[in-house]
């Protein structure tokens, strides 16, 4: 475990640094609420791989993200490698996701609550 850091609580813009730098955002989820983990990374521009459980079965299906079954280690792996070595996979994700991040966005749920009020 020497390549491996474990960081202690970051604030919103250490994290929002932390997954700009990084390739792919893996969520290898049991159990999942919302997702928001996997909506901070869309909104950073960093392809997610997640868990098909939960909200990231709604906020990764479509090809938002890359959807794997819960506890398969093979195909997170093969899920992982696609994102990693295909260019054009990337940048799919990417776009998406910035639409994904986009339509749960701050001012789009306002707006939307706004309408029941």
């Amino acid at each position: 475990m020497n390549d491996v850091n474990l960081e202690g609580p970051l604030s919103q813009v250490e994290v929002s640094g932390w997954l700009n730098a990084a390739a792919v955002c893996v969520l290898p989820s049991n159990k999942e609420g919302f997702g928001l983990a996997a909506l901070e990374a869309m909104a950073c521009g960093t392809p997610v791989v997640g868990s098909d459980i939960g909200g990231l079965s709604y906020l990764l299906a479509e090809g938002y993200g890359v959807l794997v079954p819960p506890g398969n280690c093979n195909v997170l792996a093969e899920g992982i490698t696609s994102v990693l070595q295909s260019e054009e996979l990337r940048e799919k994700l990417i776009e998406n996701g910035a639409k994904r991040a986009d339509e749960h966005g701050q001012t789009k749920i306002a707006k939307n609550l706004w309408k029941y009020m």
